[in-house]
């Protein structure tokens, strides 16, 4: 199966463009598909994309390299891929992401 096979193009975009900008920056990511814990503590970019859209929602738990978590991002399937990332939490470290990401998805 194709990675994000379940998105559209537009979503599909998106969630590379965040997962590469998590990645970037060094944190591990842990996806829930709004059932379980799919993947934790993951760093492959791979690995992350291919439990994405299986459901129609994703949280990603991002820690840092000691294992504290960061913060999270919920994404809902089904608007577009500006739409993908639905809420995230309220931290500097969040918003920068959230903020590279918009100039990346949105221009």
């Amino acid at each position: 199966m194709a990675l994000l096979s379940n998105a559209s193009p537009d979503e599909a975009k998106a969630a590379r463009s965040l997962v590469k900008l998590i990645l970037q920056k060094g944190y591990q990511v842990s996806v829930n598909d709004g059932c379980e814990w799919v993947l934790r503590r993951s760093t492959s970019l791979q690995d992350i994309l291919s439990v994405l859209c299986t459901t129609s929602e994703d949280h990603l738990l991002l820690r840092d390299a000691s294992g504290e978590k960061v913060g999270n991002f919920y994404l809902v399937w089904g608007n577009s891929g500006e739409e993908l990332v639905c809420d995230h939490s309220a931290n500097a470290v969040m918003e920068g992401i959230w903020s590279e990401w918009q100039e990346q998805v949105v221009s």
